[in-house]
């Protein structure tokens, strides 16, 4: 969780975060005149950030806008008020059209579906891994079912030797991916805002607490 920020899906000043980005979005040319060029700069790396980030991630970033543009707008400023909002729900629509905006404002497309983007990582099929010798059932291993019945394990599971990783088999435990694979996919394949990128591309370059860590984090909320 980043320093000096609100936490949690549905606090009320996540969502007056969110309030607030559809508000600097909408008049960005005026508030980065106010803010400077500098703080201009870091402020569309976290709205591209926020934009881009999975849905369980997003509050977290809005509370890093939210305490960065308190801090860098003039208390009278009509976007500081945006921010400083305190009192809309989670049933206000604050969260999707500030996405939207950001996304319209700066270019960038729409985020594939989770489940496109887990069907387009490295996968090897039931079959071709007990062809090899690997045990495709093993507990703890995500399963993905298809619709027509057939079943595929992500690659990053197994070493080079077709050995089911020992962190995976923990954090998979962790996550609950028996009952979710395909969210528990969707968390190792997407950034994570803790460990700075995806955590199957870090498997092996990082501590395997600070793995366990990280997907104790997500059970958290």
């Amino acid at each position: 969780m980043y320093p000096g920020t609100a936490r949690g899906k549905t606090g009320e000043a996540a969502v007056g975060s969110h309030e607030g980005i559809a508000a600097v979005v909408n008049d960005f040319d005026r508030v980065k005149s106010v803010i400077g060029a500098q703080a201009a700069a870091r402020l569309e790396e976290l709205l591209r950030r926020f934009a881009g980030a999975p849905a369980a991630e997003r509050d977290t970033i809005a509370g890093t806008i939210n305490a960065f543009m308190q801090a860098a707008l003039p208390l009278t400023d009509p976007v500081y008020a945006a921010f400083s909002l305190k009192r809309l729900d989670a049933d206000s629509g604050g969260r999707a059209p500030a996405v939207a905006a950001v996304r319209a404002r700066f270019g960038l497309p729409a985020p594939t579906s989770p489940k496109e983007r887990i069907l387009r990582a490295e996968l090897t099929s039931a079959f071709t891994l007990r062809d090899r010798g690997a045990d495709p059932e093993q507990p703890d291993l995500i399963r993905l079912y298809r619709a027509d019945g057939s079943m595929s394990l992500p690659d990053f599971q197994f070493d080079e030797l077709d050995r089911p990783r020992e962190v995976v088999l923990s954090v998979n435990r962790v996550l609950d991916a028996e009952h979710d694979p395909w969210a528990v996919a969707d968390w190792w394949l997407s950034r994570n805002v803790w460990l700075g990128d995806s955590p199957a591309k870090l498997l092996g370059s990082v501590a395997d607490d600070k793995l366990l860590a990280a997907a104790a984090v997500a059970v958290e909320g």
